[in-house]
């Protein structure tokens, strides 16, 4: 079975709360331990060795210990300490649900790096309304329109899949759809993002009603890369 690592925020007053959850990756044999902003992992014996065949020399202790940084500070691994606990005070409140003091906490942050994380965050938290300020601080008007079209869908889930995919996060996209079972909008999804097979696959079991449309969309995409190859040749 998956090996989940789960951290948590320790509290007097709210006892453990959920920060995140991933499985172990099949490289890493176990959790060292954590240090903001980074997960410490031991290594698989083979995997370091392998790298140290690749660097041709002898398994080093910092061959056998790999770090991940921790969900808030993807792209923020090298940030300050005021900007290490600001993130960390805008992660606790938003788990807790105080929107005055997570806005607080990060009114002083100017990084744009800093409110693409926050952003992020929104997706695994499903807080369509501080995603909001997040794009508007990242000057994505793109993905601000996008969230605003989205408002029409009924289910969060269905709302939240468009933030993830204005972020390029296609895999949380990709379950929101499926955990709603808006298969009609995963169609679309499959299409856009080229992913033609599935999107065939996906017509023929769950989305029927489009299937005739998913087939007319590949042939005219497929007649399109036709006449790019030709022009190209």
């Amino acid at each position: 079975p998956d090996v989940l690592i789960i951290s948590f925020f320790s509290t007097e007053e709210h006892g453990l709360l959920l920060q995140d959850r991933f499985p172990l990756p099949s490289t890493y044999q176990a959790l060292l331990g954590i240090e903001v902003p980074h997960y410490y992992f031991s290594k698989k014996p083979e995997e370091a060795e392998k790298e140290a065949q690749v660097a041709s020399g002898s398994v080093q202790l910092s061959r056998m210990v790999a770090k991940r940084p921790m969900r808030d500070f993807i792209g923020l691994e090298e940030c300050d300490k005021t900007t290490r606990e600001a993130m960390l005070n805008f992660s606790f409140y938003l788990t807790i649900g105080d929107m005055d003091e997570a806005f607080k906490s990060i009114k002083l942050i100017k990084s744009e790096a800093v409110w693409e994380n926050m952003a992020r965050m929104c997706v695994k938290t499903q807080r369509l309304d501080v995603a909001k300020v997040c794009l508007g601080n990242m000057d994505h008007a793109r993905g601000a329109k996008a969230l605003r079209e989205a408002e029409q869908e009924p289910e969060v889930e269905a709302r939240v899949a468009m933030l993830a995919i204005q972020l390029g996060m296609l895999e949380d996209a990709e379950q929101l759809y499926k955990n709603c079972k808006r298969y009609d909008l995963l169609n679309k999804f499959y299409q856009a993002s080229d992913q033609w097979q599935k999107a065939m696959e996906l017509a023929e079991t769950h989305d029927r009603v489009h299937l005739r449309t998913t087939y007319y969309n590949y042939a005219k995409h497929l007649e399109a890369t036709a006449e790019c190859n030709l022009a190209l040749s």
